[in-house]
């Protein structure tokens, strides 16, 4: 009996996490289906996170985050990744990013046409939208202006080569915290247990103070009519941190090349209910379309397609 003939080179899915998280904080669950699914995935931690490089741990910077999703492309694109495995199709690259990476994505996807073959924005971050006032509504005056303080004090700190200030990250709405979440959210940030787990590198629930004076200039929304790439815009009808309309309103800017997908679902549970096969099963259709995948087969004789774990200070 002949052999099938041996399959084509897999295309590449660059993944990265978003808001002070790193890839051990939910992308695994994603990365092995889009593997199974025929896909080679490169999946990193920014500078500071988990195990990647980075003497100021936590600094989250929206120009770094960047930097780094533009370093894991290139690393991709030059076939470096191929170190890995030499049987790649870097040509076919695609981009998924969730929450505050959702905006990342399309950024880099902006500034590399002709680089980004698909992309997938989940719950993207996309600026804008009324975020201060939704602030003062939702923690009121005195705790917006005590965070405003610490920021203004990290940023003061970062100019003159001191330490940084540190913020918590999620906290309930009692707490000053850079995201407030209802009890229900808490827990599931915490994987519903009553602490959360150890992580590589030593994760702590904290980010600079000054991310909050930096995000002030961060708009993904202005790069979207750029970006070339087939995109899929999935957002959570229920999510109050990155409201859908935003998402929607992304998706009727860039007209044909963006196909929306709304789910019934808040922002964390989006992205944990995302992972489950049935909900995944648009996304990689998707991916498959787009990355120009052959219809999947029952194989014989089974091989496997990489999931590869990458820190910032290897793809740089």
């Amino acid at each position: 009996e002949p052999h099938p003939p041996p399959p084509s080179p897999p295309p590449v899915v660059i993944m990265g996490h978003g808001l002070g998280a790193q890839k051990d904080m939910g992308l695994h669950p994603y990365a092995e289906q889009f593997a199974q699914a025929g896909m080679a995935v490169l999946v990193f931690d920014y500078r500071g996170f988990g195990g990647s490089d980075g003497d100021i741990r936590h600094w989250v910077s929206w120009r770094r985050h960047v930097q780094d999703w533009q370093a894991a492309l290139d690393y991709v694109a030059s076939g470096g990744i191929r170190s890995h495995s030499a049987h790649l199709d870097t040509s076919r690259v695609a981009l998924w990013g969730v929450s505050y990476s959702g905006g990342h994505a399309l950024v880099t996807a902006a500034n590399n046409p002709g680089k980004v073959t698909a992309v997938v924005a989940n719950e993207p971050f996309l600026g804008g939208g009324g975020a201060t006032k939704r602030a003062i509504a939702e923690r009121g005056v005195g705790k917006v202006a005590r965070l405003i303080g610490a920021a203004l004090l990290d940023k003061a700190r970062e100019l003159l080569g001191l330490g940084p200030v540190y913020v918590k990250l999620v906290g309930s709405f009692e707490e000053l915290a850079v995201l407030n979440m209802h009890p229900d959210e808490l827990a599931l940030s915490r994987g519903n247990q009553p602490h959360p787990p150890r992580r590589v590198g030593g994760w702590r629930n904290v980010c600079t103070a000054r991310m909050l004076i930096d995000n002030l200039s961060y708009k993904p929304l202005k790069y979207v009519h750029a970006v070339a790439a087939p995109t899929l815009i999935v957002v959570g009808t229920n999510d109050v941190i990155t409201p859908p309309e935003a998402g929607r309103h992304a998706a009727r800017i860039m007209g044909d090349k963006a196909t929306l997908l709304e789910k019934p679902y808040g922002h964390l549970e989006l992205h944990r209910k995302g992972a489950e096969p049935a909900e995944l099963v648009p996304i990689v259709d998707f991916l498959r379309a787009r990355l120009r995948l052959s219809p999947p087969h029952v194989d014989t004789h089974p091989h496997e397609t990489p999931v590869t774990d990458a820190s910032a200070a290897e793809v740089m």
